[in-house]
């Protein structure tokens, strides 16, 4: 199908038709589909969480995004909680990069829970206002691109939106085809230098080792 809602509905006439096992993803699937895939998950169903996070990449050759007090206050401001609860299924607030399900140095210890928070899940507007104003900024126009794959990307993205207007800058979200962003993540289009303020994507680790998503920020 061309989306998890339609995958979903495959799956799930062919499996009571044939019995067979299927693989289907729910990311971005409506809460409709997650509920039915809930009650199926009580007798047919075996689900595992996506080993992923959803990030926001600022391009620091922005004038405005220059400034880590002004990224760190953009990042204050997101309520990570509120985002979930508008994303049918399981997902979880990312206080950290790594995401739950990947182990620690010692196997079956979750690096997350391990390492515990890094930021908060919850926002904090009056200490973002605060760094904006140490660093004399007062709000500015941003443009954040992001897949218009899944329709929940852009329903994140407007409250992300919301919560930086309290900060004085206006959010503009723009959805392009879900492999035109992926090729440029992936270096398979090159960037120009200020062609984006900001990339929406998945930030997806292939192993159950946290390396696996660390080892792009490395400096060799």
């Amino acid at each position: 199908g061309k989306d998890s809602n339609e995958q979903f509905e495959r799956y799930r006439d062919e499996t009571e038709m044939t019995n067979k096992v299927f693989y289907v993803s729910l990311a971005g699937a409506s809460v409709p589909v997650y509920e039915a895939a809930e009650d199926m998950k009580k007798s047919k169903v075996e689900t595992n969480s996506q080993l992923s996070t959803y990030c926001l990449f600022f391009n620091t050759n922005n004038e405005l995004l220059s400034d880590a007090r002004v990224r760190k206050a953009l990042s204050l401001a997101i309520d990570r909680e509120a985002l979930c609860a508008l994303v049918a299924g399981e997902a979880k607030p990312a206080t950290g990069l790594i995401p739950y399900g990947i182990e620690d140095v010692k196997a079956k210890q979750d690096f997350r829970k391990k390492g515990g928070d890094i930021v908060s899940s919850k926002a904090d507007i009056e200490a973002a206002k605060a760094l904006l104003k140490e660093a004399g900024v007062k709000g500015g126009n941003l443009k954040v691109e992001a897949s218009n794959a899944r329709g929940y990307e852009k329903t994140v993205l407007n409250a992300v939106a919301s919560a930086w207007k309290e900060l004085g800058f206006k959010l503009e979200v723009t959805t392009k085809r879900g492999d035109f962003i992926y090729n440029k993540a992936n270096g398979l289009l090159e960037f120009t230098q200020n062609e984006v303020d900001i990339l929406a994507f998945d930030l997806q680790s292939m192993t159950s080792d946290a390396y696996g998503m660390l080892m792009q920020f490395s400096a060799e």
